[in-house]
């Protein structure tokens, strides 16, 4: 978290750029990926509907390939 009175000479900007540009290592990559894995399985045991289980894996797939352009 951004303290103004702990760190004046940081900018806010500068700490957003950082963390938008950040680029994944692989095994953040593959513990995100096993999150996501179980949160489908969750779904899946509470007989969640096709398109909500579509919609999350969707949505997987679209946190997945800007995860991999910052590689």
């Amino acid at each position: 978290m951004y303290n103004y009175k702990e760190s004046p000479d940081i900018s806010p900007k500068i700490i957003l750029e950082k963390e938008f540009s950040y680029k994944w290592k692989k095994e953040e990559i593959k513990k995100f990926e096993e999150k996501w894995q179980l949160l489908i399985k969750m779904m899946e045991n509470r007989k969640a509907s096709f398109e909500e289980i579509s919609e999350l894996k969707n949505e997987k797939k679209k946190i997945f390939s800007k995860i991999s352009n910052h590689k």
